[in-house]
């Protein structure tokens, strides 16, 4: 800062001797006058420019102001210069000041506080606040040496006998072990599982044991409707040979016109081949009895009644009953049908009350 101050007054300085000197260059001798109007004093401000006194000024020159002109004297300038380094600390230009004084500002807080953090840092690394990083990390070292030395080749040791065990290099080889497995599976596959699968399979199918089933009901009898008219009704179309048993059982208690209307259970070629005539008077068959002959009453059901009611079709008769007499005016019915096939085409579905 002393630098930048001192350097515009050396230069004026040096303005200054030139000027006294200019009177002896070119000129062998020189007599330099006691009295004359070149070493005079000019008037304050004088704005003339004749004399080298015009040029040097009044001690009671005005400070000069702004930028340079042709009118100020050399003293106007060095009061310009002094004031300026008196009065203010010397103004540099606008942007050369502000860099300054954000150095000035940045040296007071901001590079202190960044050695304030860095040295704090540095405090923690080298333990001097008690956490020391140092040892920590040596610790962190001595920790892997030591698993290096011990733990990881004790590790590598315990896996080089599982792969030892699976290869068979100890004798016994779990891989070769699997390979069997795997045989007899693929063995197993191809023999035993597909017999096995035959076998459940044959089980699954209808059987005497396990037959197929159906249930046929007849809706209310209306006299008119489907399965109520004065005709023979179908309850089962059958196809090929199958084995049968049929358990009409009374859902709700079935009346006639008349009460003397009758219904008996066969075929199409006899529809009493199963069950005879029986006459539904009025109650004679009530809701949850079982029709197996003329007897309607009955809940129960022996093995001879059950054997009655079994039978075996052959030539794809179709089954079903017949209402003579009367037409059946209320109550209703369903069919139970347990079947077997007993050649390749046995088969039995539902029927839906046409004429057998």
């Amino acid at each position: 800062m002393k630098k930048r101050i001192l350097i515009p007054f050396i230069l004026v300085a040096v303005f200054v001797a030139g000027l006294l000197g200019f009177q002896y260059l070119g000129a062998a001798t020189y007599e330099q006058p006691l009295y004359g109007s070149y070493w005079s004093v000019p008037v304050a401000d004088s704005t003339a420019n004749t004399a080298q006194r015009d040029v040097v000024g009044n001690k009671t020159d005005a400070a000069a102001t702004g930028a340079v002109s042709t009118t100020e004297s050399i003293m106007a300038y060095v009061k310009q210069l002094v004031g300026i380094a008196v009065t203010s600390g010397v103004k540099l230009p606008t942007a050369t000041q502000a860099s300054i004084d954000a150095i000035e500002l940045d040296t007071g807080t901001t590079i202190p506080g960044t050695i304030t953090t860095a040295q704090n840092d540095l405090d923690i690394i080298t333990g001097a606040t008690g956490a020391n990083l140092l040892t920590a990390t040596q610790a962190s070292i001595d920790a892997v040496e030591l698993a290096v030395g011990t733990t990881i080749p004790g590790t590598i040791t315990t896996a080089q006998n599982d792969l030892d065990i699976i290869t068979g290099a100890t004798g016994v080889n779990l891989l070769t072990a699997s390979q069997a497995s795997i045989d007899a599976i693929e063995v197993d596959t191809s023999t035993t599982l597909p017999a096995t699968l035959a076998i459940a399979a044959a089980a699954a199918n209808a059987s005497f044991s396990h037959p197929n089933y159906l249930a046929v009901a007849t809706g209310t009898f209306d006299t008119t409707g489907t399965w109520s008219t004065v005709a023979s009704h179908e309850i089962a179309t059958v196809t090929g040979m199958v084995r049968m048993l049929i358990i009409p059982e009374c859902v709700t208690t079935v009346a006639s016109v008349s009460d003397t209307g009758t219904i008996q259970l066969g075929d199409e070629v006899a529809t009493d081949s199963i069950i005879a005539a029986s006459t539904l008077g009025s109650g004679s068959m009530a809701a949850g009895e079982l029709w197996v002959d003329a007897t309607l009453t009955r809940t129960i059901l022996t093995k001879t009644q059950l054997n009655a009611i079994e039978i075996v079709v052959a030539g794809g008769q179709d089954i079903g009953y017949e209402v003579a007499v009367n037409a059946l005016s209320g109550g209703s019915m369903i069919f139970h049908i347990y079947w077997t096939p007993l050649d390749t085409t046995g088969a039995v579905v539902a029927g839906e009350g046409g004429t057998l």
